[in-house]
């Protein structure tokens, strides 16, 4: 929940180091409840950035729950994943998504999508099946996807990454980051 962590530094656990993006604690607007968050802010597209934690292995069925709020971003990706040894494409995934033509953004949770309004803290949460390879999502108790498969199931998860596109500027803030064994 950073509320241990120091002001305007990036948290203890998470690597990554950019002249071009930072991951910073900060408390101006935090979420409900809360009084410091994690900020992810680029404001130059020139590189790509990974900032990543990694935690003990959970396997069976897995809850992760976040809150996320972002500020601003242009039409390439940025989201947070949930990952089995820092591969993207063995992952639980959240990510802003914003055409070019498009104004409101849009929350993918692994891949299904519903409307975001940027600038509003959102509640997210999954339950993940990783014996079946399914999940279910939530965004503010609202059922998002429904026994959504894992292609391809990890198995275990044990890693947070923040992650965008080369070309990305944007700004994302997450508070409250639990992943937890359910059974």
């Amino acid at each position: 929940d950073f509320e241990d962590d120091e002001l305007g530094r990036q948290p203890a656990g998470w690597d990554g180091n950019y002249d071009f993006a930072s991951l910073t604690v900060k408390a101006d607007t935090p979420p409900r409840g809360s009084h410091q968050y994690l900020c992810f802010d680029k404001k130059e597209g020139t590189g790509k950035a990974l900032y990543s934690r990694p935690f003990p292995p959970l396997g069976g069925v897995v809850g992760i729950e976040f809150d996320l709020r972002c500020n601003d971003k242009n039409k390439f990706l940025l989201g947070l994943y949930v990952e089995k040894d820092g591969d993207f494409q063995q992952a639980v995934h959240t990510k802003i998504l914003r055409s070019e033509a498009q104004t409101t953004p849009t929350i993918h949770m692994q891949g299904e999508s519903a409307p975001y309004l940027l600038g509003s803290w959102a509640h997210i949460k999954y339950v993940v099946d990783l014996n079946s390879g399914k999940l279910n999502s939530y965004i503010d108790n609202t059922h998002v996807g429904r026994d959504v498969p894992l292609d391809p199931n990890p198995g275990v998860l044990n890693t947070l990454s923040i992650r965008d596109n080369i070309n990305t500027t944007g700004v994302l803030l997450l508070d409250n980051i639990k992943i937890y064994k359910i059974q």
